[in-house]
């Protein structure tokens, strides 16, 4: 699916869309128009808001803040912008599971910018590529 046929669905009852692929906030810069991307596609088609990715984040960590947005937004009864927050405070301090620098070195699919900003465990790599964006409510 386009961007272009996304942005054409009925979608104004959906007040969130999670988009939990790597670089899905990702987009084109188009002149006065800003960032066209599936994101703004789904906002476009009505959203509400979106959850969308800036950088590839590996599968293991996204699978742990995922499941942890989705507890707080089903079973803790959170907003969104909050449910979010609260899984990336809550990775930012329970890192034992994740990988450490030097597993992350061996991975082939990060560069070496960020392979270097992996000295911490607790480093934004983690738990920041995900933002949520529009109706924060």
């Amino acid at each position: 699916m386009t961007a272009t046929e996304i942005a054409m669905l009925p979608l104004t009852e959906v007040d969130l869309v999670v988009l939990s692929a790597c670089e899905t906030g990702l987009g084109e810069t188009a002149g006065g128009e800003g960032l066209l991307d599936v994101q703004r596609a789904f906002q476009v088609a009505g959203v509400r808001s979106t959850v969308a990715s800036l950088w590839k984040v590996p599968d293991e960590e996204t699978r742990l803040l995922m499941e942890r947005f989705y507890r707080n937004l089903w079973e803790e009864q959170m907003a969104g912008l909050e449910a979010l927050r609260e899984a990336q405070l809550w990775m930012l301090k329970n890192t034992e599971g994740l990988k450490s620098s030097d597993e992350m070195r061996d991975m082939e699919d990060v560069d070496d910018f960020t392979t270097f900003s992996l000295i911490s465990r607790t480093s934004p790599f983690y738990w920041a590529a995900f933002q949520l964006s529009g109706d924060w409510r």
